[in-house]
């Protein structure tokens, strides 16, 4: 049968009469047709409910690494940790300190200035300005300290040798005519004529630790710091007292000869060398048994002496105007200079063996090569005295 809906032959639109009595009825669904184009799309629904969470997914593959972020603030410090251990021993350093070379040089009794030399341009880089009368310098090479003594106020300078400024004054005894340091013990050492004594001072303090008394017009003085003994002579007893510097008191006394003047000793040897000046002689004194061991006769009047331990050359300047070197060894003079004014003191660099003498008459500072024995130079200052080296 044709159907007009479908236009079909066939069509199962109604329902199989054979099955129902009823009337034929209009099928709810027809037969599809073909698919019409897809309409226009219709405007978006609103966004539904979040749905639940599902399973956490497999870790991806880890990205690059980002540039660094600012640093932030140190945190507190934690504790020490174990000392680690020893490092291998460095070298063995010289036995050498750098060489500073300045000699110290006071100017006569009525002037009031220590002039500083340099010693390898013998040219002067200071002058100090203290008090008249300034007879005795002294230096402590340990520390660059140097010590001056003035007989006007019968005072003792503490002078800086960097600065070249006075770091304090110290009273002493009566009319000092002579200093000497211990580097060793950092003590000061005065010997003061009128009143017969050796003052001693803490030079870490800058006070007065102990007065010693010893034989009438005391004169020179000087210092072993090996041993620690200090060596005053006594011009009017003619002999020199030996001080134990331990206990600060006179352990023994050693006649030389006729009004002994300067005196020097020779740390190395442990020999002590004695100016006397009415017997024209030095006298060596051993450390050991305090005991004069030979007598050197000299030309007259020896006034002062000094040694270079090194070389073991004792050299001495006479008031007669002439200059001795004595060897050590032997105790035989090997060489005699006649410069033909009254020379004062005389001092050593033992690092350089250049010794440096007092001519005040003539006001000039004499620079003797210790090898050649010979003058090397002559620098003009007004009325030197005194003379210290910081070598």
């Amino acid at each position: 049968m044709f159907c007009w809906k479908c236009y079909r032959y066939e069509c199962v639109c109604f329902e199989d009469e054979h099955k129902s009595k009823k009337k034929k009825k209009k099928a709810s669904v027809c037969c599809q047709g073909p698919q019409g184009p897809e309409g226009p799309r219709g405007h978006k629904g609103e966004r539904g409910e979040r749905g639940p969470q599902g399973p956490q997914g497999p870790q991806g593959k880890e990205g690059p690494q980002g540039s660094q972020g600012p640093q932030g603030f140190q945190g507190p410090q934690g504790d020490q940790g174990p000392q680690g251990i020893q490092g291998p021993q460095g070298e063995t350093g010289s036995i050498f300190r750098r060489s500073i070379n300045h000699i110290y040089i006071t100017n006569g009794s009525q002037l009031s200035v220590i002039s500083v030399l340099n010693g390898f341009t013998n040219t002067f880089i200071a002058h100090i300005v203290l008090e008249p009368n300034l007879v005795g310098i002294a230096v402590n090479p340990l520390t660059n300290k140097v010590y001056a003594i003035s007989q006007s106020i019968n005072t003792l300078y503490v002078i800086d040798g960097d600065s070249f400024l006075v770091e304090g004054t110290i009273e002493v005894g009566d009319r000092p005519v002579g200093v000497a340091v211990n580097p060793f013990t950092n003590r000061i050492y005065v010997v003061n004529v009128f009143s017969n004594d050796v003052t001693v001072i803490d030079a870490f303090t800058n006070t007065i630790i102990g007065t010693i008394s010893v034989g009438p017009l005391p004169d020179g003085i000087a210092v072993n710091p090996i041993t620690n003994r200090i060596y005053v002579t006594n011009s009017a007893n003619d002999d020199v007292s030996v001080i134990d510097g331990d206990t600060n008191s006179v352990v023994a006394t050693v006649s030389v000869g006729g009004f002994p003047a300067g005196i020097a000793v020779n740390p190395l040897t442990n020999a002590v060398y004695v100016a006397n000046e009415s017997s024209s002689s030095i006298s060596v004194i051993s450390g050991i048994t305090n005991t004069v061991v030979e007598t050197i006769s000299v030309l007259d009047n020896p006034s002062n002496v000094a040694v270079n331990p090194f070389t073991n050359r004792i050299y001495v300047t006479h008031s007669n105007g002439t200059f001795t070197v004595i060897d050590g060894f032997t105790n035989s003079i090997i060489k005699t200079i006649f410069v033909g004014f009254p020379l004062e003191e005389v001092a050593v660099n033992p690092l350089t063996n250049t010794i440096y003498v007092a001519n005040e008459v003539d006001n000039t500072i004499l620079i003797i090569n210790g090898i050649t024995n010979f003058i090397d130079e002559t620098i003009s200052i007004d009325s030197p005295v005194a003379i210290a080296i910081n070598p």
